[in-house]
């Protein structure tokens, strides 16, 4: 509601109110919303916009099997090629061309997922003094990985310790 212009002090306690004042400021208006990391389809219910060409697109790692209509895609790691050439993206082409095996490894050793070959190539970008094979020698340390893997901003703990609080 703050986004949508709500002061704070006007945002409605009552969870229904709420949703009320939500659906009614985007009635009058297309928006796409993202909700990430969702971890379930209650969670987002209340997000879903009434609105003709508007929409909603929510990640998560659970089917959102109760949003009728949902449209669900199941994603899976990058292919090597395609990791490689993200990393290529983030630290530059040249880099990660110059060091073929070393980059093959690093994207390897971040299982070919976006979000650690993004932290990965920000990693080479903010050290541009390393090459890809210190940063691929320094994930090596299997106990090191989150340590190094974490460095930029938290992202990736984060990610992890969502899934790390929903296992028995």
């Amino acid at each position: 509601l703050r986004a949508l212009g709500v002061s704070a002090a006007l945002v409605p306690a009552d969870e229904a109110e709420a949703v009320s004042l939500y659906r009614s400021l985007l009635a009058s208006r297309r928006v796409l919303i993202i909700a990430d990391n969702a971890s379930s389809a209650e969670q987002v219910f209340d997000l879903l916009p009434a609105t003709p060409g508007s929409a909603l697109i929510a990640t998560s790692r659970h089917v959102l099997g109760m949003l009728d209509g949902a449209l669900h895609i199941d994603l899976q790691p990058l292919s090597e090629v395609d990791a490689q050439a993200l990393l290529a993206h983030i630290a530059g082409s040249g880099r990660v061309e110059a060091e073929p095996e070393a980059t093959a490894t690093l994207a390897r050793t971040c299982g070919y997922l976006p979000l650690a070959l993004r932290i990965v190539g920000a990693r080479l970008v903010s050290n541009p003094q390393w090459t890809v094979a210190q940063l691929a020698s320094r994930l090596a340390d299997q106990r090191r990985v989150l340590h190094e893997l974490n460095a930029i901003d938290g992202t990736l703990r984060a990610s992890l310790e969502l899934s790390w609080r929903e296992l028995r």
